[in-house]
Protein backbone atom coordinates (compact mmCIF):
# COMPACT_ATOMS: atom_id res chain seq x y z
CA UNK A 1 0.00 0.00 0.00
CA UNK A 2 1.09 3.84 -0.77
CA UNK A 3 2.04 5.24 2.21
CA UNK A 4 1.16 9.19 3.41
CA UNK A 5 3.21 11.60 3.20
CA UNK A 6 3.80 13.93 6.15
CA UNK A 7 1.55 16.40 5.91
CA UNK A 8 3.30 20.21 5.60
CA UNK A 9 0.64 22.39 6.82
CA UNK A 10 2.36 25.57 5.22
CA UNK A 11 0.64 23.54 2.18
CA UNK A 12 -2.86 23.55 3.21
CA UNK A 13 -2.67 27.05 4.62
CA UNK A 14 -1.39 27.95 0.95
CA UNK A 15 -4.44 25.89 -0.83
CA UNK A 16 -7.05 28.13 0.82
CA UNK A 17 -8.11 30.42 -1.85
CA UNK A 18 -8.03 31.14 -6.03
CA UNK A 19 -4.41 32.78 -6.64
CA UNK A 20 -1.97 30.95 -8.61
CA UNK A 21 0.06 29.91 -5.02
CA UNK A 22 -3.16 28.49 -3.60
CA UNK A 23 -3.68 26.51 -7.31
CA UNK A 24 -0.11 25.20 -6.83
CA UNK A 25 -0.14 24.23 -3.39
CA UNK A 26 -3.61 21.97 -4.20
CA UNK A 27 -1.76 20.70 -6.77
CA UNK A 28 1.21 19.80 -4.61
CA UNK A 29 -1.11 18.15 -2.05
CA UNK A 30 -2.73 16.22 -4.85
CA UNK A 31 -0.17 14.82 -5.84
CA UNK A 32 0.81 13.90 -2.78
CA UNK A 33 -1.90 11.97 -1.50
CA UNK A 34 -3.91 10.97 -4.33
CA UNK A 35 -2.13 7.58 -4.32
CA UNK A 36 -2.49 6.63 -1.18
CA UNK A 37 -6.21 8.10 -0.61
CA UNK A 38 -6.75 5.92 -3.86
CA UNK A 39 -5.22 2.80 -2.12
CA UNK A 40 -7.09 3.04 0.90
CA UNK A 41 -10.52 3.31 -0.85
CA UNK A 42 -9.97 0.27 -2.46
CA UNK A 43 -9.26 -1.40 0.78
CA UNK A 44 -5.64 -0.74 0.90
CA UNK A 45 -4.79 -4.72 2.20
CA UNK A 46 -5.89 -3.59 5.05
CA UNK A 47 -8.23 -5.81 7.72
CA UNK A 48 -10.94 -4.00 9.54
CA UNK A 49 -11.19 -4.42 13.12
CA UNK A 50 -14.34 -3.03 14.57
CA UNK A 51 -14.27 -0.96 17.21
CA UNK A 52 -15.55 -1.03 20.60
CA UNK A 53 -17.52 2.54 21.21
CA UNK A 54 -18.72 1.50 25.06
CA UNK A 55 -14.64 0.82 26.07
CA UNK A 56 -13.29 4.33 24.46
CA UNK A 57 -15.98 6.15 25.96
CA UNK A 58 -15.26 4.67 29.46
CA UNK A 59 -11.30 5.22 28.49
CA UNK A 60 -11.04 8.31 27.23
CA UNK A 61 -13.66 9.94 30.07
CA UNK A 62 -11.59 8.60 32.77
CA UNK A 63 -8.79 11.25 34.40
CA UNK A 64 -5.36 10.36 33.19
CA UNK A 65 -3.69 8.49 36.13
CA UNK A 66 -0.90 11.01 35.47
CA UNK A 67 -3.33 13.63 36.38
CA UNK A 68 -2.66 15.39 33.03
CA UNK A 69 -5.95 16.36 30.95
CA UNK A 70 -6.60 14.73 27.71
CA UNK A 71 -5.18 17.82 25.63
CA UNK A 72 -1.84 17.62 27.98
CA UNK A 73 -1.32 14.13 26.75
CA UNK A 74 -1.84 14.99 23.40
CA UNK A 75 0.58 17.75 23.35
CA UNK A 76 3.31 15.60 25.58
CA UNK A 77 2.90 13.15 22.78
CA UNK A 78 2.85 15.52 19.92
CA UNK A 79 6.21 16.93 21.47
CA UNK A 80 7.72 13.64 22.12
CA UNK A 81 7.17 12.13 18.12
CA UNK A 82 8.61 16.02 17.62
CA UNK A 83 11.79 15.00 19.67
CA UNK A 84 11.78 11.02 18.49
CA UNK A 85 12.08 12.05 14.82
CA UNK A 86 14.47 14.77 15.17
CA UNK A 87 16.59 12.65 16.66
CA UNK A 88 15.83 10.02 13.55
CA UNK A 89 17.07 12.42 11.76
CA UNK A 90 20.23 13.13 13.69
CA UNK A 91 21.10 9.56 13.56
CA UNK A 92 20.63 9.08 10.09
CA UNK A 93 22.90 11.82 9.36
CA UNK A 94 25.74 10.72 11.61
CA UNK A 95 25.13 7.03 9.98
CA UNK A 96 25.60 8.37 6.65
CA UNK A 97 28.74 10.60 7.75
CA UNK A 98 29.92 7.17 8.43
CA UNK A 99 29.82 8.13 12.73
CA UNK A 100 27.14 5.88 13.83
CA UNK A 101 29.15 3.91 15.76
CA UNK A 102 29.86 7.15 17.25
CA UNK A 103 26.89 8.40 17.65
CA UNK A 104 25.50 5.72 19.54
CA UNK A 105 27.72 5.87 22.79
CA UNK A 106 27.36 9.72 22.64
CA UNK A 107 23.79 9.56 22.09
CA UNK A 108 23.07 8.98 26.19
CA UNK A 109 24.89 12.23 26.48
CA UNK A 110 22.35 14.19 24.70
CA UNK A 111 20.12 13.71 27.36
CA UNK A 112 20.47 15.64 30.61
CA UNK A 113 19.61 12.89 32.77
CA UNK A 114 22.38 10.64 31.43
CA UNK A 115 24.09 7.58 33.57
CA UNK A 116 26.91 7.79 31.60
CA UNK A 117 30.22 10.36 31.45
CA UNK A 118 32.29 11.76 29.31
CA UNK A 119 35.70 10.79 30.86
CA UNK A 120 34.02 7.09 30.58
CA UNK A 121 32.81 7.32 27.07
CA UNK A 122 35.92 9.30 26.10
CA UNK A 123 37.75 6.33 27.24
CA UNK A 124 35.85 3.83 25.49
CA UNK A 125 36.17 5.92 22.38
CA UNK A 126 39.66 7.13 22.95
CA UNK A 127 39.22 10.57 23.06
CA UNK A 128 39.96 13.46 25.41
CA UNK A 129 37.07 13.84 27.76
CA UNK A 130 37.26 17.57 26.16
CA UNK A 131 36.93 16.01 22.37
CA UNK A 132 33.49 14.43 23.61
CA UNK A 133 32.30 17.51 25.29
CA UNK A 134 32.78 19.69 21.98
CA UNK A 135 31.32 16.42 20.11
CA UNK A 136 28.38 16.29 22.19
CA UNK A 137 27.88 19.80 21.98
CA UNK A 138 28.23 20.14 18.16
CA UNK A 139 25.50 17.10 18.85
CA UNK A 140 23.03 19.04 20.77
CA UNK A 141 23.57 22.08 18.39
CA UNK A 142 22.46 20.21 15.03
CA UNK A 143 19.44 18.73 17.22
CA UNK A 144 18.21 22.02 18.19
CA UNK A 145 18.48 23.16 13.93
CA UNK A 146 17.03 19.86 12.99
CA UNK A 147 13.89 20.35 15.37
CA UNK A 148 13.58 23.87 14.47
CA UNK A 149 13.51 22.62 10.53
CA UNK A 150 10.99 20.25 11.54
CA UNK A 151 8.43 22.58 13.36
CA UNK A 152 8.91 24.73 10.99
CA UNK A 153 6.97 22.03 8.66
CA UNK A 154 4.03 22.60 10.37
CA UNK A 155 3.69 26.39 10.91
CA UNK A 156 2.35 28.58 8.58
CA UNK A 157 4.79 31.66 9.16
CA UNK A 158 8.37 31.42 10.07
CA UNK A 159 8.01 33.71 12.86
CA UNK A 160 6.20 31.17 14.76
CA UNK A 161 8.89 29.02 14.80
CA UNK A 162 10.07 29.94 18.22
CA UNK A 163 6.63 30.38 19.83
CA UNK A 164 5.82 26.73 18.67
CA UNK A 165 9.17 25.57 20.62
CA UNK A 166 8.04 27.12 23.54
CA UNK A 167 5.00 25.00 23.54
CA UNK A 168 6.72 21.84 22.84
CA UNK A 169 8.85 22.31 25.48
CA UNK A 170 6.28 23.25 28.08
CA UNK A 171 4.66 20.06 26.84
CA UNK A 172 7.56 18.68 27.79
CA UNK A 173 8.32 20.01 31.16
CA UNK A 174 4.75 19.01 32.74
Amino acid sequence: MAGFATTRWTLITLARGRSVEARQALAELCRAYWKPLYAQKSGGGIEWHPLDVHDAERRWGEPAASGETPEQAFERAWAETWMARTMARLRAEQIEEGKGERFERLEPLLAADSDSTYSEIGRELRLSEGAIKSAVHRLRQRYRALLREEVATTIAKPEDVESELRDLLRALER
